[in-house]
């Protein structure tokens, strides 16, 4: 795809994304309204059992309407890195991807974990309590 056109998409869903998380605020003042429903039908001296099923009702329609929300939210924003990491290849095809990187260059740094922490040795070698419980 054109790379003009691709960043266009980019900046639409991101328009998308923050009119979504106006819905996820939405959502979640819908979810505390059940919550001081519960609270009062339960801290009320006649307790109604209707107003806490209206309660738990309106607590877990925002709850389910927030967690929906919020999933479209972290991919739409995964879809949009996506694009826009399309567009960097696409402008500059030398730029590779951060997981297409040679493995073989932080094998190198593991092989032998003893060079990293020469310290952890000396200190069994000063302290041999620590190594040794009898002692």
């Amino acid at each position: 795809m054109n790379a003009e056109l691709l960043v266009e998409e980019a900046r639409l869903q991101e328009a998308a994304l923050k009119r979504l998380g106006r819905w996820l605020t939405i959502c979640l003042a819908f979810s505390s309204v059940g919550v001081l429903i519960i609270y009062f039908a339960i801290a009320s001296n006649k307790k109604n059992i209707w107003l806490i099923i209206l309660g738990v009702i309106i607590l877990l329609l925002g709850a389910a309407g927030g967690i929906t929300i919020g999933l479209g939210i972290r991919n739409g924003r995964n879809n949009v890195r996506k694009i826009l990491r399309a567009v960097e290849q696409e402008r500059n095809p030398q730029v590779q991807d951060l997981k297409t990187e040679d493995p073989k260059a932080e094998d190198s740094k593991t092989e032998n974990p003893k060079e990293e922490n020469p310290k952890a040795e000396d200190s069994k070698e000063e302290n041999p309590k620590a190594e040794d419980p009898e002692l």
